[in-house]
């Protein structure tokens, strides 16, 4: 098939910043510009600008430039309604493969990458938690998404938990389950993150969200003082958002500073080594469609300390340890019975990377997507022939 009849994939990642977002598409985009022969073109817009995405090899992918502001949330709106069919007509798009919360309105057909938790657990005490803005700005966008997903021929879910939550609440959606796999790459064994030496040190890597649940962290470095504890937590939070900036201010008044440190955010491409650098991750956590971190940690060979909910569990299993995420003593317990307990640590380690050995690796992750696009661009039956 020569490259100018070769259907057209459009990868949608106009919200993939950070996190576990921006780890699959640079993931899947690395791994297809690593094939030798592609069954598809790719056409991607990323969140950022196009000049950081220059590694790609542009005979399989080509990234479009789209106005800087035409990314923000407030006009995502004309962006869909008005330049993303433009984009779709004038690309000959085939296939949308969507990384983005909310799905759009297309008569071609649509792959939904999931991964927005709060979706699927409409109950969470996290939504009697946030401020009022949060709050309603969520309880739309989910309204958004319920109202248009069922433009989608295919929802991708990374674990089966999801999946089955999924399900209860659409119906009969098509729904199969892939995992994302773990960014091995780092940026060299040379970086050094000055961690406090001759302390357990409990690695917090996360963004700043109402589901992230770190306010909790300053009640538990108080305990772990009143403990004397030799732990400290290390937070990567952006400091420039007001939540984390108050967080910081009350642990510098507190003194905490020895059991709770901040690092600010860390790079993609540096999470392994920083994770190499910790003695366990923490994740407080009240809400997850996935958990990346989770496995980013096994991949690092350190123990999990994470919430005793169902996510985590259906994540880790018996490779972590468990705490109540709404008691500070609860985590302060965990994490003093991980401190005290070398062999379970190393126990539990061993069992993570058995959970991992199930993860695909990023080649095997490609190959799977580019089979449901087989199916969906010749509609063919998607049942029993996504994971064949």
């Amino acid at each position: 098939m020569s490259g100018g009849t070769r259907p057209r994939i459009l990868i949608n990642g106009i919200s993939a910043r950070y996190g576990g977002g921006r780890v699959i598409l640079d993931g899947l985009l690395s791994s297809i510009s690593r094939l030798e022969e592609s069954r598809y073109r790719y056409v991607v817009i990323t969140a950022g600008c196009s000049s950081e995405y220059d590694w790609v090899d542009h005979e399989h992918i080509k990234i479009l430039e789209v106005p800087s502001w035409m990314k923000r949330t407030v006009f995502q709106t004309f962006f869909y309604l008005v330049f993303f069919p433009r984009l779709i007509s004038r690309n000959r798009i085939s296939v949308i493969l969507n990384l983005a919360d909310i799905t759009v309105r297309s008569r071609i057909p649509q792959v939904y990458f999931f991964d927005w938790a709060y979706l699927v657990y409409p109950r969470s005490v996290v939504w009697r938690r946030m401020r009022t803005a949060d709050f309603l700005f969520r309880r739309i966008k989910a309204r958004l998404i319920l109202n248009q997903i069922r433009h989608v021929d295919l929802i991708i879910a990374q674990t089966d938990l999801m999946g089955s939550r999924l399900r209860r609440l659409l119906g009969r959606a098509r729904i199969c389950t892939i995992p994302t796999p773990v960014q091995k790459t780092d940026s060299g064994p040379d970086l050094d993150f000055n961690l406090p030496g001759k302390r357990f040190k409990l690695i917090c890597l996360t963004n700043y969200a109402p589901h992230k649940n770190v306010e909790i962290l300053v009640e538990v470095a108080k305990e772990l003082r009143h403990r004397k504890a030799i732990c400290t937590i290390i937070t990567t939070l952006d400091d420039r958002s007001p939540p984390v900036h108050s967080m910081l201010t009350a642990i510098e008044a507190e003194g905490l500073s020895e059991w709770l440190l901040n690092i600010g955010r860390v790079e993609s491409r540096a999470v392994h080594a920083l994770l190499s650098q910790g003695n366990a991750l923490l994740l407080p956590t009240l809400l997850e469609s996935y958990g990346l971190p989770y496995f980013e940690a096994m991949a690092a060979g350190i123990p999990i300390i994470t919430s005793d909910l169902d996510f985590a569990k259906a994540a880790c299993g018996e490779a972590a340890f468990y705490f109540d995420p709404f008691s500070s003593t609860s985590i302060a317990d965990a994490i003093t019975e991980a401190a005290d307990d070398p062999a379970d640590c190393i126990r539990k380690t061993a069992l993570g990377s058995k959970i991992l050995e199930q993860i695909p690796e990023w080649g095997e992750f490609t190959a799977r997507i580019e089979r449901i696009f087989d199916n969906v661009h010749t509609n063919a039956s998607l049942h029993g022939t996504i994971d064949d």
